[in-house]
């Protein structure tokens, strides 16, 4: 019953939507999306994850979208926040 306790603990599902592109091709953008559990507002696992792309992936950030799924129901929230991109 792991799932129940972690919505008490503030942690909701949460989707990152990556707009990218390759150094070699710089005029096609790319989609990547990633979910994982995390704290809103301030996404700690998703900033973790912004910044492991920055330091190891040669995609260029063009742009992202967070948002998350509210306890049970089917509601979906976009998020206004911001990361520093490099």
């Amino acid at each position: 019953m792991r799932f129940f306790g972690e919505y008490s603990d503030g942690l909701r599902l949460t989707s990152i939507k990556i707009i990218y592109s390759l150094p070699d091709y710089n005029n096609i953008l790319n989609e990547f999306w990633w979910q994982a559990m995390d704290h809103p507002p301030r996404y700690p696992r998703m900033k973790v994850f912004v910044d492991y792309w920055n330091d190891s992936i040669e995609g260029i950030i063009k742009g992202l979208e967070i948002g998350h799924k509210d306890t049970f129901g089917i509601d979906w929230k976009k998020v206004d926040w911001n990361f520093n991109i490099k």
